[in-house]
């Protein structure tokens, strides 16, 4: 505009008085500057901080993979500031909804943008956060096929992991031995030669009187950690009853 402007100028020199000129370019510079400092003023609302400016993003660039996705983390982010009650002004039954829309937001990102690595990552941190465990080892796995060296994927794995063991502590300790064994299963796949999940599968056939299996997994802990005595603990009590 500004180009155009002295352009028009140039043309009108000679033609029109010289101060018709200069003051109607001082208006309409004046007309453009008071055009955008109302937009800016406007805009600047939004700026107030990244999780404002994420979710206001996304309404006016709806396919863009990017502000979808970081519109989903904005979700996952407020969420995370109601549980920790970092935010007074909203409701603690905002918890789930924000999660869902996290979870909305960035399924839209990967819907767009197939391929999009981040988008996984996020989505799984959501799934998590809103207790859907299958669907988080889901997005998990669709992460690791796309981008196997993300510096997250270490944290998350070992978190579903852990997350798993501990369902099939509690469900075995609920008498619920059929789902334990599944929830040891599916730990297995993310926390592979870890001595506590080991432990943990020793305790499960001990319980369940399958004697020769517990020996086996106690083992596979004390070979990973020849400290670990609850696992050599064990050992001895099957040794000492000639199991």
């Amino acid at each position: 505009m500004a180009y155009l402007i002295w352009q028009g100028i140039g043309l009108l020199k000679g033609k029109v008085n010289a101060d018709v000129v200069k003051y109607a370019g001082f208006a309409l510079g004046g007309a453009v500057i008071l055009v955008s400092a109302v937009i800016v003023f406007a805009r600047s609302v939004d700026w107030e901080n990244d999780i404002n400016l994420y979710l206001t993003d996304v309404k006016a660039v709806p396919n863009s993979a990017p502000a979808q996705m970081r519109c989903g983390v904005s979700c996952i982010n407020l969420a995370d500031s109601i549980e920790k009650k970092h935010v007074d002004s909203l409701k603690s039954d905002e918890h789930g909804y924000y999660l869902q829309q996290a979870i909305s937001h960035l399924k839209k990102s990967i819907t767009i943008y197939p391929g999009y690595g981040d988008g996984y990552i996020n989505l799984t941190v959501a799934y998590i956060n809103a207790r859907q465990y299958y669907d988080a080892e889901g997005a998990l796995a669709h992460a690791q096929e796309l981008h196997p060296d993300h510096p997250k994927l270490k944290e998350l794995v070992n978190t579903i992991g852990h997350i798993l063991m501990d369902s099939a502590m509690i469900s075995g300790g609920r008498g619920h031995f059929d789902s334990s064994l599944a929830y040891l299963k599916r730990a297995e796949v993310h926390l592979a030669g870890n001595a506590d999940l080991y432990y943990n599968y020793g305790g499960y056939y001990y319980t369940s009187k399958n004697y020769p299996k517990a020996r086996e997994y106690w083992e596979k802990t004390v070979k990973v950690n020849p400290t670990y005595q609850p696992a050599i603990q064990g050992l001895n009590a099957l040794s000492a009853a000639g199991m």
